[in-house]
């Protein structure tokens, strides 16, 4: 998924009506899009809220995906907090 930032207008604009009309998709966008900023910032908020929420979702790849970062919580802390080089 682009950052929004780098959508066009039109893309944005579908993607504005698309979760509207569609609230399975509303919540997938925002969890993947949520996703991307604990990854890519590595900072923030806390990946234990979105792995509550991806966990609940009724996505089952998403809630099992979530399920094992979890399960591996010191791998995940660990990966969020050392310096890349």
């Amino acid at each position: 998924m682009r950052p929004d930032s780098r959508l066009t207008d039109d893309c944005r604009t579908s993607l504005v009506r698309a979760t509207a009309q569609c609230p399975d998709l509303d919540t997938l966008s925002r969890l993947a899009y949520c996703f991307i900023r604990l990854v890519r910032n590595r900072g923030g908020a806390r990946p234990e809220i979105w792995i509550n929420e991806a966990i609940n979702s009724p996505f089952p790849p998403i809630s099992g995906f979530a399920a094992g970062l979890y399960g591996d919580h010191g791998a995940v802390f660990a990966g969020r907090t050392a310096n890349w080089l």
